[in-house]
C-alpha cells in the first residue's frame, strides 16, 4: 500500500506541481519527490533573480544559480539574464521594444494612405501584423511567468534564446513572413 501510494506521488504531471506552486505552495513542498522539490528550487531563484530591483545588477554581475544552470540560455532566460541583470527597468523596456514591433507597422500603415481602417488592412496585412503580434506576445507571456504572474512556461523569448536553434528558425520565419505581410508596393504609395 505504501509503495502504491509512492508511486502514484511521484506520477504527478510538471503542470500539476507549477499550479501548486502558485494555489498550494504547501502542498508542493510536501510532495517529496525531486521533480517536486527541484520545481521550488527553480522558483524560488527565479523570484530572486527577478527580485534585483528597478537597475538590476549590472550586465555579467550575476553568478549563475546552479539550480539554472540547464535553462537559464532557455526556458529562464528573461529573469536570469535580463530581470537580474537589468532590473524591472531594463525588462519593461524589452517589452516595450516588443510592443513597438507591433505598433510601428500599423503607424506607418496609417500614414501611408487616406482613408479609415478598411482602406489600409488588408489580409496580407492582418497576416503580418498577427506575426508580429506573436512575437511580441510570446515575449510578454514569457517574462509573466518568469516572475510567475503565469503558471506555465514552454516558449522562449525569440531571439533571446541562446541555446535554441529552433526558436533562432521560427523567429526568423515569423519576422520574415510578417515583411511580406508589410511589403509595400511603390506605385501608387498602397499598400498590396
Amino acid at each position: 500500500m505504501a509503495e502504491d501510494l509512492l508511486d502514484n506521488r511521484t506520477r504527478i504531471d510538471q503542470n500539476l506541481l507549477r499550479l501548486w506552486n502558485v494555489t498550494a505552495p504547501t502542498e508542493l513542498r510536501q510532495v517529496g519527490t525531486q521533480t517536486a522539490e527541484g520545481l521550488v528550487i527553480v522558483m524560488a531563484n527565479l523570484r530572486d533573480y527577478a527580485g534585483r530591483g528597478p537597475l538590476g545588477e549590472g550586465y555579467l554581475s550575476v553568478p549563475l544559480s546552479e539550480a539554472l544552470r540547464a535553462t537559464h540560455l532557455d526556458d529562464n532566460l528573461s529573469a536570469v539574464h535580463i530581470l537580474a541583470a537589468f532590473g524591472w527597468l531594463g525588462g519593461l523596456a524589452l517589452l516595450v521594444f516588443l510592443s513597438a514591433m507591433v505598433l510601428a507597422p500599423v503607424r506607418a500603415l496609417q500614414g501611408s494612405g487616406s482613408g479609415g481602417l478598411t482602406s489600409w488592412i488588408t489580409p496580407r496585412v492582418a497576416f503580418g501584423l498577427m506575426l508580429v503580434l506573436t512575437i511580441a506576445a510570446a515575449g510578454l507571456y514569457m517574462f509573466s511567468a518568469n516572475v510567475e504572474l503565469l503558471l506555465f512556461t514552454g516558449k522562449n523569448v525569440y531571439f533571446l534564446a541562446a541555446a535554441s536553434r529552433s526558436d533562432l528558425v521560427e523567429g526568423t520565419l515569423l519576422v520574415l513572413l510578417a515583411l511580406w505581410g508589410f511589403a509595400f508596393q511603390s506605385q501608387g504609395r498602397t499598400w498590396r
